[in-house]
């Protein structure tokens, strides 16, 4: 388990991995993650591939009448 502190990043905030944390998580600089907060206050972070993001974000915006016909 690695512990780690939320501290502020200019006007916002960050979470700082150091390069061996970086290595076992399987992380590169500019790694975008997706963060899901469990039922019971725990959060959860996957790797999100932006291509597939922008692409789903493509074909929905394309396919719009159609996908509100199926929901």
């Amino acid at each position: 388990m690695m512990k780690l502190i939320v501290s502020q990043l200019g006007e916002g905030a960050g979470i700082s991995l150091s390069d061996a944390e970086m290595e076992v998580l399987g992380l590169q600089i500019g790694d975008a993650l997706e963060v899901t907060q469990q039922p019971d206050g725990s959060l959860v972070l996957r790797t999100c591939y932006l291509d597939q993001i922008e692409l789903a974000e493509k074909i929905m915006s394309e396919d719009r009448d159609i996908l509100s016909k199926l929901s």
